[in-house]
């Protein structure tokens, strides 16, 4: 058994075959294992961008440099905290997450649904951090929909 699934078994045997709590955990554990990959993932980018394994000498110019500050993605499992790798010259852009990234695609998909359902900004909002477990502000809702206004405008106004 990986680690994944040890921690699955774990938790349906802790809950005492209580379904809600076990969901709500899964949850959880889905959301750390996604945070866990996401930051692995970031750091094979890099080494890969620079061309050398981690604790390896090399003559090359650009080397690691740490992390950027963390910072949060909200996503359908709940909010995970990415370490943005960087390198010494400022070259190194992630594939995976582009920068300035706060959600991704699902968050702002449902605020458009939520939106074209004819609720306002205040209730899309309330259901996105019911959903989420994440706070969207209202000027972020009316952001995403006013993207998608500007694209039927124009749709609408086509030859």
């Amino acid at each position: 058994m990986n680690h994944f699934t040890s921690l699955l078994v774990r938790n349906l045997l802790n809950n005492d075959h209580n379904l809600p709590e076990f969901e709500s955990v899964l949850s959880e554990v889905f959301r750390q294992q996604l945070e866990e990959a996401v930051n692995d993932v970031l750091s094979y980018e890099r080494e890969q961008f620079l061309g050398y394994e981690r604790y390896k000498h090399t003559d090359k110019e650009d080397s690691r440099n740490g992390f950027k500050p963390e910072r949060k993605i909200d996503t359908k499992y709940g909010p995970i905290t990415v370490r943005m790798p960087r390198d010494r010259l400022g070259l190194f852009v992630s594939a995976l997450i582009p920068p300035y990234m706060r959600r991704t695609e699902g968050t702002e998909n449902t605020v458009i649904d939520l939106f074209n359902l004819g609720l306002t900004n205040s209730e899309i909002a309330e259901a996105v951090e019911r959903m989420y477990g994440t706070k969207v502000s209202r000027s972020t809702v009316s952001n995403i929909t006013n993207r998608i206004i500007s694209s039927i405008e124009s749709f609408k106004s086509r030859q």
